[in-house]
């Protein structure tokens, strides 16, 4: 299947795995830009534990309002205008509550050793440019010379 970036016309591979409750589309925006798009119904609440040992992944939610995403440290996206930069070797967990969610992730290798060492929640801008290695990365450092770390209590 092939599918077109909102910010983009240049087409990109896109592989859709689907089962009853579950929608999950991986796309390379770039050679070492991926996404995963993610849409599922959970049948009762529940944790996932997840990690990204070989590079750094932003998570944008954009119809979780009521998941939580934790790192070890307690951080977690409190609503769609922000998202959860989240470098290698830090486990994140998923609070999904019953119910419909949908979230992106991007993900790349590329440029770790610019990126921040810790999580940190970013406040996304409306014309965000996600779709793009670069875009990401001059976005994720501005906001890490701008802004401190927030954490926040645990989801239960």
């Amino acid at each position: 299947m092939t599918t077109t970036t909102p910010s983009s016309h240049r087409a990109v591979r896109c592989t859709v795995i689907e089962n009853k409750n579950c929608q999950s589309s991986f796309q390379d925006l770039e050679p070492a830009l991926h996404r995963l798009l993610k849409k599922e119904y959970v049948g009762s609440p529940t944790v996932r534990k997840d990690a990204f040992p070989k590079g750094w992944a932003l998570f944008v939610q954009t119809n979780c309002l009521s998941v939580g995403l934790m790192t070890r440290r307690g951080l977690r996206i409190p609503s769609a205008r922000q998202a959860l930069f989240v470098p290698p070797f830090q486990l994140v967990e998923w609070h999904i509550p019953q119910g419909q969610s949908s979230f992106e992730v991007y993900y790349s290798g590329a440029g770790i050793e610019k990126m921040p060492g810790e999580p940190m929640l970013v406040d996304l801008p409306p014309d965000f440019n996600r779709y793009t290695l670069k875009a990401i990365v001059d976005f994720v450092l501005a906001e890490k010379r701008s802004s401190a770390i927030v954490t926040t209590p645990r989801v239960s």
